[in-house]
């Protein structure tokens, strides 16, 4: 109901995902620069994405967890990868949506939550509350859940399920 009435009179509609090119060039445009501990963490999400491994990256509040999270997704990208950056909250999706825009200044980028103008149109990054997840099956080789431990996604099992049923059988989830 939350997502909208579905009915036996509508059509749904299933969009097989494939990976998109490769690209050499990088797609990252930050200049920032991570301290030592920061960079361990951000090598240590690229080696979980090199290696097909889930992850998780675990951080007090502010300490930079989403720039330790460029490298990963600047690489996942690269390979041609569908991407999806998800949070239980919709303040978090509407405070990284510029934020991700700039340092990914080429790539198309959607965000998506409940009173979202956007629509998916089969961009290789969307940004979206974990609720929007259910209009997804198998459509990221990447996952990037943010504020896991947040509510609702921490006491929902079915959230935890629609991000499963989100990622493709061989994707990674950060």
């Amino acid at each position: 109901i939350v997502m909208g009435r579905v009915n036996s009179c509508q059509s749904l509609y299933y969009r097989k995902t494939s990976t998109l090119s490769e690209t050499k060039s990088a797609l990252l445009n930050w200049d920032g620069t991570l301290s030592k501990g920061q960079q361990k963490a951000s090598n240590a999400v690229v080696d979980s994405l090199e290696q097909g491994r889930n992850m998780l990256l675990w951080a007090v509040a502010g300490s930079g967890k989403t720039e330790m999270m460029f490298e990963g997704m600047n690489w996942a990208l690269r390979k041609g990868y569908r991407v999806c950056l998800a949070s239980p909250r919709v303040d978090v999706c509407l405070e990284l949506h510029p934020r991700l825009k700039t340092v990914f200044p080429t790539v198309e980028i959607v965000c998506l939550y409940g009173d979202s103008e956007d629509k998916y149109q089969g961009e290789q990054f969307v940004l979206a509350t974990t609720h929007q997840l259910i209009r997804f099956y198998e459509a990221f080789q990447v996952i990037f859940i943010d504020e896991v431990d947040a509510f609702p996604y921490a006491k929902d099992p079915f959230l935890e399920y629609a991000v499963e049923k989100a990622r493709t059988k061989e994707g990674t989830t950060i």
